[in-house]
């Protein structure tokens, strides 16, 4: 399954881990330049390695789909692919078989209609014709249930139905070959004139939503070429109703909303399926293209048009070709052994309840109790996911930024390293370990959009590199301005750096709701006791200066915070009024 989310993840590790050797080294370096012994340095450009990971990421986004993957299983849907969770909800079309999808595959007739001959005469070549076909299709089945018993006439030979062939057909010993499939392919070999009359009264009938099958007969016998006889005679029609999912509206409404494209691609007749359609209130049903008459499958074609019905096996892969051409995710759902090759090349493959084993193997979502309106359910899942691992990705790299930072400018400058392994444990910990693992499993819904590692980027970036500005100005007032001991100077500089990353925190989780409120409050607080309670004060090696430098060394840091505070907000007001102004215009 293509994963934006996991290939961005995979980029972060590698520059990191192209990173992460030379920059331990120029460390390393730096410190031995200075007053540093051997050991000291190792310490600090360990510090500064451990930093630079981005410990728990891969972790937590594998445990975030797995959460997802078991929430799912709970209502009936199998995850087969991890990353399928994601890939539904990144999906911007999707493609709907019709028997199976849209209808729940369950039919009745409606009508058998005699063209030539008697109505006796055409029940009994039916149930003929029914009782040769090994194994019957469900449409068979259904007929053979309204038919009088098989007249058990000896059979020569049989063809089976086939979804490329579009008929079935038997010959038997008396002589008669009895032929049932689809209108447009069996009047190919009628006389034009009846030809016209015939598909006037199947026009009628797909337009009505029935699903239309022609009954022909012949006095030739079925080659074994599997080709249709010469002097086919039109013996009547039968007419299918198929029962709609009661859940098919609501959840195509639902796609609709979400700026998701619907596509039904069906090997029926094209006005049958357009009618089908137009009863679920899907936009385009009236672009419909029978893909008998379609050369070439072009990109044009599958993006422009909203139905398409005789598909053959191989069309329905060149359909969802066209929509990946076109630039699009697409998604598609089947139940039988045709639809193999387009879930195969969808981006997320369905595979309804009443699929053969193959077609669900193939398929990334199952559907174990049919119910298409679980869909919904699996998009808001997929969206829940990456909208938090986006933010749980900008908390780690923008703590790999202030430290690649740290690491760059020490290094060269040869100052001490600001930070203890324990002290960016325990800023690691209070503003990046335990919020992204419960920001992880939080509850949102926001559309899933392109650009994911760029959208981190560009917050981590300048947000990482703010951190270390305030963090290494604090550092270096503190050891040089004030003159302080190292170890004061470096509980000043973690406090600066905690501050930073709370404030990061908070303005990644805007706006607070009343939960996060709450964790950003119990992290603050566990802050300042750690800091301030004797034993975790020393074992986290903090040692403060006296309370005059401490809290003007806070003093500064609040102001700075809510200085950027107002400046961001400001300039997110400004660019929320530019687009604003923006949208007018156009829509003047």
């Amino acid at each position: 399954t293509r994963s934006e989310l996991r290939v961005g993840v995979d980029r972060i590790l590698w520059a990191v881990s192209w990173a992460l050797p030379p920059l331990a080294a120029l460390l390393f370096w730096g410190q031995l330049r200075g007053d540093a012994t051997v050991a000291e340095g190792a310490v600090a450009a360990t510090a500064g390695v451990v930093a630079l990971v981005p410990q728990g990421l891969v972790l937590l986004v594998s445990a975030a789909m797995a959460v997802a993957v078991v929430r799912l299983a709970r209502q009936n849907v199998v995850v087969q692919e991890l990353y399928a969770v994601e890939g539904l909800a990144r999906v911007d079309v999707i493609c709907l078989d019709k028997t199976g999808t849209l209808t729940t595959g369950r039919t009745r007739v409606e009508s058998i209609e005699a063209l030539t001959g008697t109505t006796e005469e055409l029940r009994t070549g039916l149930a003929a014709l029914a009782g040769a076909e090994q194994p019957p299709t469900a449409a068979m089945q259904t007929i053979a249930a309204v038919l009088d018993d098989d007249p058990q006439w000896e059979l020569a030979r049989s063809i089976a139905f086939s979804s490329a062939r579009k008929w079935s057909g038997a010959t038997f010993v008396n002589g008669s070959t009895w032929m049932l499939g689809a209108p447009e392919i069996l009047l190919a070999r009628v006389d034009r004139t009846l030809r016209a009359d015939v598909l006037r009264r199947v026009s009628l009938l797909t337009s009505e939503a029935r699903r239309v099958l022609l009954v022909a007969s012949s006095e030739q016998a079925l080659g074994d070429g599997e080709g249709i006889p010469e002097d086919l005679v039109v013996r009547g029609l039968v007419a299918l109703s198929e029962e709609v999912r009661p859940d098919a509206a609501d959840t195509i409404e639902y796609f609709i909303s979400q700026g998701v494209g619907v596509k039904v691609i069906s090997g029926d007749n094209v006005e049958t399926v357009s009618a089908i359609a137009r009863q679920l209130s899907i936009p385009g049903a009236e672009r419909a293209v029978d893909l008998r008459v379609v050369e070439e499958i072009t990109a044009d074609l599958a993006e422009s048009n909203t139905i398409f019905g005789r598909v053959l096996p191989h069309q329905k892969r060149q359909l969802v070709e066209g929509l990946q051409q076109a630039g699009h995710i697409v998604a598609m759902t089947g139940d039988g052994v045709n639809d193999i090759p387009a879930l195969k090349k969808a981006d997320i493959g369905i595979a309804m309840d009443t699929a053969t084993s193959a077609t669900k193997a193939v398929a990334q979502l199952v559907l174990l109790n049919g119910r298409f309106d679980l869909l919904p359910g699996v998009v808001a899942e997929g969206r829940r996911v990456v909208a938090n691992m986006e933010r749980v990705s900008a908390l780690f790299v923008s703590k790999t930024m202030y430290a690649a930072v740290f690491a760059l400018v020490l290094g060269i400058s040869g100052v001490d390293f600001p930070f203890l392994p324990r002290h960016l444990t325990l800023t690691d910990s209070l503003t990046i370990g335990i919020p992204a693992f419960l920001l992880s499993f939080r509850f949102v819904s926001e559309p899933c959009r392109p650009g994911y590692l760029r959208r981190v980027v560009r917050f981590s970036v300048p947000a990482g590199l703010w951190a270390s500005v305030l963090t290494l100005t604090i550092y270096w007032m503190a050891r040089f301005g004030w003159d302080l001991p190292l170890d004061q100077s470096r509980s000043l500089a973690t406090l600066t750096l905690g501050c930073a990353g709370l404030w990061i925190l908070q303005w990644l989780v805007r706006p607070l709701d009343r939960l996060e409120g709450v964790l950003l409050g119990v992290l603050v607080a566990s802050f300042v006791l750690v800091s301030i309670v004797p034993l975790s004060a020393r074992f986290f090696a903090l040692e403060f200066p006296d309370r005059s430098k401490t809290l003007s060394t806070l003093g500064v840091i609040v102001v700075v915070l809510a200085a950027t505070q107002l400046l961001l907000v400001q300039r997110v007001r400004v660019d929320m009024g530019t687009d604003a102004v923006t949208a007018g215009s156009e829509s003047q």
